[in-house]
């Protein structure tokens, strides 16, 4: 397949003013219809007596003066123009018709800014139509030569008649000038085979869209910037725009700076659809009025400029983009007196820029449904509505969702609206929630779409959820399924309070409840692994510390310029490099000491939490200014360090210098006279006598000299090698550093062992192929360096690794054989078991290992890079990163234990070198990889954060990272500790506290940050089950405000700080296994604890630990003071673990409980031990308890909570071992006693047996015969006794029989003893 070479036609020699006023179509053949043709000088009149004609020309121009114009029967009548002469067509005058006229050219259309179509209907094309077709009004067009295609180009005026329609088709558009179709449509194709549908639905469409390996260049062989590019105006009813599904095989397929609006005055629902493949810019206007829409479909999409569908009666907005979404305009579906319209996004990544708007606000609020796998937003979403209800604001990531500062807004006057990021309530799993929170997270919204759970979503302290009200609050849902980091600000106060979750089916990370405002009667639900709840809120996160730079004045800042005269009418670029040692507390920075020459300067800490930064001294070439300082004579190249790293404790350190002429010295060798090293990179080894920089000297230095390892001084005597020297053969590359970055030098923990990055050298080969050198010491002293081994090119010693294109082992096949650059920036293990090194031309992390630590076995074991990115597959890659903008990465570094990674971004804005500073976010995007442990087991990216919202105290500005790039190398820094937990910035463009972008030089800082528990930072944590702390004071607000609060953790609360609370909230504590309050609570609302809480309840089993559960609410953590638990209702549940595979039920312990009302239940109590008193037959079942049982399960301190036991015979009947049943309540708990149950409400007995004795009387019992008389008899009994007595005592009246039987001892007969429970006769005195 040929190429196909479209070109733009630029027709610059066919100006106005060189378009002969005489020019008029000419060399007509009518081929179909009637038709005649008159002319005058200046106009030509084509008289079409015929529904349709075909006309082929020579020439169809229009002179600047002249005019063409069609005379129709109807206008349905149409007119094909076909030139044949192999000429482009240039129309500079006017076109006139009543009916459809269609000019095609396959050479070239061209409308100059004085030309002007008025016609009922108009196309021009560079693609062929056919007679057939055309007369049977198939409107298809292609191209008959498939290696060649022309251009539409239109500057000047098209307008078409009402309902009539414009069509520009070719292999690219290009509309400069004013389309008008009012009640019409408009569409403009590019592509090999375009179809026209005048009466269906899709009035355009691209059948054959351009090759994937077209190459696509103008008339003068310059490529293309786009396939339609539109900056100028077009009005319609509808609006179509196709490229087809072509690639992107330019920079833009689709380009918008100008203005498109679909509507008019008389018609409704006008539309704009654009739709094709490739990448679609959109800088300027889209408009579409009155119930209009907007439907872009692309691969990639970048809208810069104003999509509106905003009207009384707004309309939608359908945007889809099968690869990335860029917003950095404005998306409106706004009404000042309807129900907001309604925005629709699918990407499969979103990015939106700072200052964006996407909107839906009306009276009551539209809705904004954005669906995409990975999502950042620093922008703004509202769904709004000003007098009845906010709107419904749904944003779907498979993977994460991230938002910077960004405000997602669905306020409204009677009710806020419905947001919802990550996924639905719960997840949308089928879990068991109160009628409460069925109603107010569901039932009141009626019926919303099912969501698709993001993985990560992470809300930093700039955003803001907004669903509040002056009635009736709205509802927030922040889910996901792996890990939620929630510390940004929610507002759903009204008068009746909104609902909030903030869950994760997996790991919750929360900071602190003080951004949260619900309202009273609101719903807070929080869901983590663990729950802590205490005195200081937080979470593992990351903060500024402090900045080391130019008027900074913070508690832990350093002004450094302030203290030091800098020569500051040039860059200083402090900070151009910055390295901490790995205990934390050392820090060594490369800045300029004069105009051109550097130094590194030392400072130390008091702590690891960067207290007291200290300047101590310096190395340089100039005269040392106390013993902490080092002067290295460099010779007139001036000593201009590039690298430098420290080991563990501070007392080692190495530097490499760019090559000016660098020199080897008495001071540094006694024994010679000094000796140039002409044009050589040189790496210094120092030491100190201590760990606080103290007495620094040069141990060795390393170069790559050229020639012999024996040198002369300048008197020509010969010079020993020194022994802690090392000479590396680079051939004739010239420098460790050089090549574009500026390599990499990294020490292990006890200094013994150092690797360095060279991006090139020529070693093996003639190319400049790059190499990582394995150094080894003979001591922690810098004796004796050696090259144990070599990773790179073609190496194959005992202790190298060849990762070539050609490697031995597939796996080890990095480096692409034309392209690649490795060594820039690595990085080594504290125990030299570990190393990373950055590819930055493949955008890769590569991860080794090695079996010891010297170098021994070396290994790959994956590589880490971009999402998406699947180029490396082997072994423990993972392509994880995020780059936002830029273009690839610069710097990295590994924490001292191998388990933390830190990525920094190359700061190329799309190789662009002119767009830096404050509002290009995504430059600034550095990447935080976590692994499960110290063998690169399980990378995870943990953390994305934005350098952008670090704001020092005495600044209150942002950190820029201004020129995180200068010139052709990644410039700045990055550092970590051994731990992970300390990392340090060197900002190397940094102008001084409080300065922008505006200062006049460069001065440089380094800023500090601290993982630590603080409030209202980054959270950046290693293991998924990480606690959450939450602060009691913040908690006691929301309780305050009369907010109901329900905490689940997967595994365990724990209540570490007292809560008092005069509000009506309800407390609920639901734990997975333990609920530990350490900590008394009082509460006038109503307060709810359960452990040991099954799956039906949302507990996670792979996020339970093992262990039994319990409630323990007994004594403080000192054991000995007790603990009281009040509410107005309080009720304490021990459930089975049902459903959660490693749950195991434990013990209840209480010490003092008050409430009005409440339960006590536990699926694992049993009582045991009472014991029932025998007793004398009385005829009840009355029962008298002789020993207090105890329930297994229960245990009580103190003397407010006592068991109770209450007892009753099965039957009231004489027996030796009757059975009874003994219950087990509860005083003290409530202001009566209370039942003690199992979880299904029943009461908590224990089966005893006691005896029942038979009592004498008077009268002559016979209980030896043993006969008793049961109901079954009474009747007879009674009738014989009346009978007997009247016999017996003639004057007895008988009152009345009470119950069902009677107790009547008569001594008429020795068989008969008294019948059961009878309650008597009555008999009245004689």
């Amino acid at each position: 397949m040929k190429n196909a070479f479209i070109f733009l036609l630029s027709f610059l020699f066919l100006e106005t003013q060189f378009v002969f006023a005489a020019s008029l179509p000419s060399g007509e053949n009518v081929v179909s219809g009637d038709i005649s043709i008159s002319s005058s000088q200046n106009s030509m009149t084509i008289t079409q007596s015929s529904e349709q004609s075909i006309i082929e020309w020579t020439s169809f121009d229009i002179g600047a003066q002249n005019s063409v114009t069609f005379n129709q029967p109807s206008i349905n009548a149409s007119a094909l123009n076909r030139v044949v002469s192999g000429n482009p067509t240039t129309l500079a005058g006017a076109l006139n018709a009543n009916g459809k006229v269609f000019v095609v050219n396959e050479n070239g259309v061209y409308f100059t800014p004085t030309s002007t179509i008025n016609a009922h209907s108009f196309a021009a094309s560079t693609l062929s139509l056919s007679n057939d077709n055309f007369l049977n009004n198939i409107f298809s067009f292609s191209s008959s030569n498939q290696s060649l295609l022309q251009s539409v180009i239109n500057k000047g005026s098209i307008t078409t008649l009402d309902g009539g329609f414009t069509a520009l088709l070719g292999g690219a558009v290009n509309n400069e000038g004013t389309i008008n179709a009012n009640l019409g449509k408009v569409g403009l194709g590019a592509g090999k085979e375009i179809t026209l549908d005048l009466s269906g639905d899709k009035f355009l469409q691209v059948a054959v869209p351009l090759d994937t390996a077209s190459t696509v260049v103008d008339n003068e062989g310059n490529t293309l910037d786009s396939l339609i590019s539109h900056s100028g105006t077009t009005n319609a009813n509808t609006i179509e725009l196709d490229v087809g599904s072509v690639k992107n095989i330019l920079s833009q397929a689709v380009n918008i700076p100008g203005s498109m609006v679909a509507s008019s005055a008389e018609q409704k629902n006008g539309k704009i659809i654009l739709s094709g493949g490739g990448t679609t810019a959109i800088n300027g206007s889209l408009q579409a009025k009155s119930q209009g829409e907007i439907t872009i479909t692309s691969d990639h999409l970048s809208l810069n400029g104003t999509l509106d569908v905003s009207d009384d009666l707004p309309g939608s907005m359908m945007i889809t983009s099968n690869g990335a979404l860029s917003v950095d305009g404005k998306l409106l579906a706004n009404s000042s007196s309807q129900k907001g319209g309604s925005i629709k996004m699918n990407a499969s990544s979103f990015q939106q820029i700072d200052g964006s708007v996407i909107s839906a606000n009306g009276i009551e609020g539209g809705s904004i449904y954005l669906s995409a796998d990975n999502i950042m937003s620093s922008g703004t979403f509202s769904a709004s509505g000003s007098t009845t209800a906010g709107g419904q604001i749904d944003i779907e990531g498979k993977n994460t969702i991230r938002l910077l500062s960004a405000d997602i807004l669905a306020s409204g006057h009677e009710r806020g609206g419905l947001v919802r990021i990550g996924g639905a309530f719960q997840g949308g799993y089928d879990l068991t929630r109160t009628e409460e929170q069925e109603q107010t997270f569901l039932t009141r919204w009626g019926s919303i779409r099912d969501l698709e759970n993001t993985k990560i979503v992470f809300v930093n302290d700039g955003s803001l959820i907004d669903v509040s009200a002056t009635t009736e609050g709205g509802t927030a849902v922040i889910w996901s399924d792996l890990e939620t980091t929630m510390l940004g600000s929610i507002n759903a106060n009204a008068l009746q309070g909104g609902s909030v979750e903030i869950s994760s089916k997996d790991t919750l990370r929360y900071l602190g409840l003080q951004n949260i405002i619900i309202g009273n009667g609101g719903h807070l639900l929080l869901d983590p692994k663990n729950i802590t709840i205490g005195d200081t809120a937080g979470s593992q996160n990351w903060s500024l510390v402090g900045v080391i730079g130019d008027n900074y004045t913070g508690a832990n800042d350093l002004d450094f310029f302030g203290e030091n005269v800098f020569t500051t009418s040039s860059d200083v670029n402090f900070g151009e490099r910055a390295v901490i040692s790995g205990d934390g507390t050392k820090l060594a920075v490369i800045g300029k000491l004069q105009s051109t020459y550097k130094a590194v300067y030392l400072f130390t800490f008091d702590d690891t939490n960067f207290s007291n930064a200290t300047y101590v001294g310096k190395i340089s070439d100039s005269l040392a200014s106390n013993t902490k300082s080092l002067t290295i004579d460099a010779g007139t190249g001036g000593f201009t360090p590039i690298q430098l790293d420290l080991d563990s404790d501070g007392d080692r350190l190495v530097v490499n210098t760019n090559g000016n002429s660098m020199q080897r010295i008495r001071s540094l060798y006694p024994s010679s006279r000094g000796q140039s090293i002409g044009g050589q990179d040189v790496l210094y080894t120092i030491k100190f006598s201590d760990t606080n920089f103290s007495n620094p000297e040069v141990v060795g230095i390393m170069t790559s000299d050229r020639s012999t390892k024996q040198k002369t001084d300048g008197f020509g005597n010969l010079i020993a090698s020194n022994q802690n020297d090392l000479h590396l053969d680079m051939g004739s590359y010239n420098g460790f550093s050089g090549y574009l970055a500026k390599g990499s030098l990294s020490l292990n923990g006890d200094g013994s062992r150092l690797v360095i990055g060279v991006p090139g050298n020529n070693t093996v080969g003639s190319t400049v192929d790059p190499v990582a050198y394995l150094i080894s010491f003979s001591d922690t002293d810098f004796s004796s360096p050696s090259v144990t081994g070599k990773i790179g090119v073609d190496h194959t010693g005992a202790k190298d690794l060849d990762i070539s294109s050609d490697a031995t082992i597939t796996q080890n096949r990095l480096l692409n054989s034309t392209n690649y650059q490795f060594g820039q920036s690595m990085a080594l293990s504290s125990d030299a078991k570990q190393l990373v090194g950055l590819d930055n031309k493949r955008k890769a992390i590569h991860l080794f290992s090695f079996s010891d630590g010297d170098f021994s076995s070396p290994t790959y074991e994956g590589s880490i890079t971009e999402q998406g990115d699947t180029t490396f597959t082997y072994g423990k890659s993972a392509d994880i990163l995020t780059t936002g903008t830029v273009d690839g990465f610069s710097l990295i570094d590994l924490s001292g234990n191998g388990t933390r990674l830190v990525v920094s971004p190359d700061g190329n804005n799309n190789g662009s070198t002119s767009n830096y500073g404050q509002n290009n976010l995504f430059d600034l995007t550095i990447n935080f990889v976590g692994f499960s442990d110290n063998n690169f087991n399980n990378a995870e990216l943990k953390q994305v954060i934005d350098a952008h919202d670090f704001k020092p105290v005495s600044s209150g500005t942002n950190l820029f990272y201004n020129q995180w790039r200068k010139g052709s190398y990644p410039s700045g820094s990055v550092s970590m500790d051994d731990t992970g937990k300390l990392v340090v910035f060197g900002v190397e463009a940094d102008q001084g506290a409080g300065v922008n972008d505006s200062g006049s030089y460069d001065e440089g800082a380094v800023y500090m940050i601290k993982e630590n528990v603080l409030s209202g930072a980054y959270s950046y944590t290693d293991s998924s089950g990480d606690d959450v702390v939450i602060n009691a004071t913040e908690l006691k607000a929301l309780l305050d405000a009369n907010v109901n609060v329900t905490l689940q953790a997967n595994t365990d609360i724990t209540v570490d700080a007292a809560i008092t609370t005069t509000g009506t909230g309800t407390l609920s504590l639901h734990a997975g296994r333990d609920v530990d309050i350490n900590k008394s609570i009082s509460t006038s609302g109503n307060l709810a604890i359960i452990a040991s809480d099954t799956s039906a309840n949302n507990v996670v089993s792979a996020q339970r630990d093992s262990g039994t559960g319990d409630i323990l609410a007994a004594y403080e953590s000192d054991g000995t003071t007790s603990i009281s638990l009040s509410a107005s209702d309080l009720d304490i549940t021990l459930n089975n673990g049902s459903g959660v595979s490693n749950a195991s039920m434990g013990n209840i312990e209480l010490a003092t409980i008050t409430a009005t009302t409440g339960t006590l239940q536990s699926a694992n109590f049993s009582g045991s031990g009472a014991a029932v008193s025998d007793k004398a037959h009385d005829g009840t079942t009355s029962a008298t308890v002789a020993t207090t049982g105890s329930v297994s399960g229960l245990t009580l301190v103190g003397s407010d909570l006592a068991l109770v036991n209450t007892a009753a015979f099965t039957s009231a009947t004489i027996g030796a071992a009757k059975d009874a049943t003994v219950d087990y309540d509860l005083s003290g708990y409530l202001s009566s006693t209370m039942d003690v149950t199992d979880t299904s409400s029943t009461a908590i007995t224990e089966n005893v047996t006691a005896a029942i004795t038979g009592t004498s009387s008077s009268s002559s019992s016979i209980e030896n015969n043993n006969v008793e008389v049961t109901s079954n008899d009474q009747t007879e009994i009674v009738e014989n006794m009346i009978g007997d007595i009247n016999k017996i005592v003639p004057f007895v009246s008988v009152d009345a029989i009470v119950g069902s039987t009677m107790s009547l001892q008569l001594a008429r007969e020795a068989n008969i003893q008294s019948a059961p429970n009878a309650e008597g006769l009555g008999i009245q005195s004689l």
